[in-house]
């Protein structure tokens, strides 16, 4: 996140958060002046977030309850980031696009993702096998894209920010 350009001071808006393990390595870098929150729609997952922002003493991050795109902050981010969220989405595009309104102009937009097909043992083993074919077809089937860290590029640009905002894949 350093190197894509998060710096300290800034807003951030972790979508996907799940435990905090983004939202806390973002908020450790944008330090006491800046505000991190994170967004997930597993209400259960988000009490596990706040208590590792407990156990780790972090007082600038918020773990908040959405169900993507639907996301309304009070003031703009100055960074949109996400991690292994977009694969799980039918249309990750209009999430994109729509999460991005609430970046200010000139923010960050930052996302990883991997490519599930591509997952390997070795020397191979056939239950990892047998686990990757069956979690690439669980994806399909939930109408969402198992190798997104390879569209990733192509659903930034696609999403076509109402705002400039720096893309980072």
């Amino acid at each position: 996140m350093r190197a894509a350009g998060l710096r300290e001071g800034m807003r951030v808006l972790d979508v996907g958060c799940g435990t905090g393990g983004v939202s806390l390595a973002a908020a450790r870098i944008a330090g006491p002046r800046g505000r991190v929150v994170g967004v997930d729609m597993n209400p259960a997952v988000l009490e596990t977030a706040r208590a590792n922002a407990a156990a780790a003493a972090m007082e600038n991050v918020g773990f908040e309850h959405h169900v993507l795109p639907d996301v309304e902050l009070a003031e703009p981010v100055d960074a949109l980031v996400g991690r292994l969220i977009l694969m799980h989405l039918a249309d990750p595009v209009a999430v994109v696009k729509a999460l991005t309104r609430s970046v200010r102009p000139g923010g960050l937009v930052m996302f990883q993702e991997i490519n599930v097909s591509r997952a390997r043992a070795i020397p191979d083993v056939p239950l990892v096998t047998t686990c990757r074919e069956r979690i690439c077809a669980a994806r399909r089937e939930a109408g969402s894209d198992p190798d997104m860290g390879e569209q990733l590029a192509r659903v930034l640009r696609s999403a076509g920010p109402a705002r400039p905002v720096r893309g980072v894949a």
